[in-house]
């Protein structure tokens, strides 16, 4: 059976940290061609299309609202939409995830978080000092403190997450594997994360579990 997968990708003046680019997602692109799939690509002030099939903004409700739900997987970056595929119980990707404390709602969903780079250290920040860079404000929906750098997650951890959650889909088990609940634990609960049921990507998440 034919099926296709929306990509959303965010591009944007305002809080542009959310910002995506779309040549890190071609393996993943190229990889569900080779699986006769097909991606729609969707978003805002997109330059580069690279010869998808786009449906912009400010296309008719109707239309976008219908390809979010038959859809069998979407792909997304930090943005809106990426809530409206939770609607249709359609499984999400969250790709380049600004916050690490921010999770989609539905059990079916995977998050790829931006890992933070100190500059002076040239190190990945570990969990609690990630936790006071969001206490102190110098990392919010308008950007990073100058002193940082968000790292964009890869083209083969975007390609390995999506090939998971096909696999997940396949078995109908979204579990965590390795469990993560330490992770979750480590923020108190007036952080969004508790009010969430996805997680982080698994083989990410056991990449970087350590930070």
């Amino acid at each position: 059976d034919s099926w296709y997968c929306t990509l959303h990708i965010r591009n944007s003046d305002w809080s542009n940290c959310r910002n995506t680019n779309i040549e890190d997602y071609d393996k993943v692109i190229d990889y569900i061609i080779e699986q006769g799939g097909q991606v729609l690509l969707t978003g805002n002030d997109l330059t580069k299309k690279n010869g998808l099939p786009y449906v912009p903004k400010n296309s008719n409700a109707d239309l976008r609202l219908f390809l979010l739900a038959k859809q069998k997987l979407m792909i997304a970056s930090s943005s809106g939409p990426v809530h409206s595929s939770f609607l249709f119980d359609i499984p999400v990707l969250l790709t380049n995830n600004i916050f690490w404390e921010f999770f989609t709602w539905s059990y079916k969903d995977s998050s790829l978080p931006k890992m933070i780079l100190n500059k002076k250290t040239d190190k990945l920040l570990k969990r609690s000092e990630y936790m006071e860079l969001r206490k102190c404000e110098k990392y919010s929906m308008e950007g990073l403190d100058h002193g940082y750098t968000a790292i964009d997650n890869s083209s083969k951890e975007i390609l390995t997450a999506f090939k998971n959650k096909l696999t997940e889909m396949s078995l109908a088990n979204y579990g965590c594997f390795p469990k993560q609940e330490r992770f979750r634990s480590a923020f108190d609960e007036s952080f969004y994360i508790h009010s969430t049921h996805s997680k982080i990507d698994n083989s990410y998440y056991e990449k970087y579990q350590k930070i």
